[in-house]
């Protein structure tokens, strides 16, 4: 009987082991990224990562108009994922500009310098290494 357990959680340990990815540094640097809203406009902005954590930086909307989440300070980021096939990662600017709504991002890699995918909004989202 001992026996049995004991191969059942070897094998129940092993299959767990193989399920789960590591987590990589392969997304750690300054990123490019060009975010589609529904309506159709653009936003640009500067990621760099580094670790778990990060810096997003908005660019001027193209009329020179700021909008006040587009903040010309940088907001803080966190990384909730980086396994070498996907990216998942949230932008905080409600903690340095009240009332602004934070991005929750998941990109998948699309070339060695390129990441694609989209936000629970329903933006879409590139990247590309700088």
């Amino acid at each position: 009987m001992k026996i049995r357990s004991l191969a059942a959680l070897l094998f129940l340990h092993t299959t767990c082991s193989v399920a789960q990815q590591e987590d990589t540094a392969q997304f750690e640097g300054r990123w490019a990224v060009v975010l589609q809203l529904p309506s159709g406009a653009q936003r640009r902005a500067v990621l760099v990562l580094s670790g778990f954590g990060g810096q997003w930086k908005e660019a001027p909307s193209p009329a020179g108009r700021q909008a006040s989440c587009q903040a010309k300070k940088s907001f803080p980021v966190t990384v909730q994922k980086s396994v070498t096939t996907e990216l998942e990662f949230s932008v905080w600017p409600a903690m340095a500009a009240p009332g602004c709504k934070n991005l929750h991002i998941t990109v998948e890699p699309k070339s060695a310098r390129a990441l694609a995918g989209t936000s629970p909004d329903g933006h879409v989202v590139t990247m590309t290494r700088l």
